[in-house]
């Protein structure tokens, strides 16, 4: 499936009765301990890195859209050549 589509396989996981948490984990935090970087990465946490992603809605549905990415506490820009054509044409 690629990782482009994990939020999805979760929430499909969700839908057929695994807890919410449990598949926010097993996206998050059970990787992370899976390849020891559970002290760096998986959870929110003071000491760890800031890779955060905000969505506009449930991040395991796939009409919510990403509205901010901080990677390692830095705010990244989303505008792409995409965005901006399409902006453009919008008008």
């Amino acid at each position: 499936m690629g990782t482009r589509n994990l939020p999805f396989t979760a929430g499909t996981a969700v839908a057929y009765g695994m807890p919410y948490n449990a598949a926010m984990q097993a996206i998050t935090q059970g990787p992370a301990k899976a390849f020891g970087l559970d002290t760096e990465v998986g959870t929110i946490e003071r000491g760890k890195a800031a890779n955060l992603v905000l969505r506009d809605g449930d991040p395991f549905e796939l009409q919510s859209t990403v509205e901010s990415v901080w990677i390692r506490g830095v705010s990244q820009n989303l505008q792409d050549r995409q965005i901006a054509l399409a902006n453009r044409y919008k008008k």
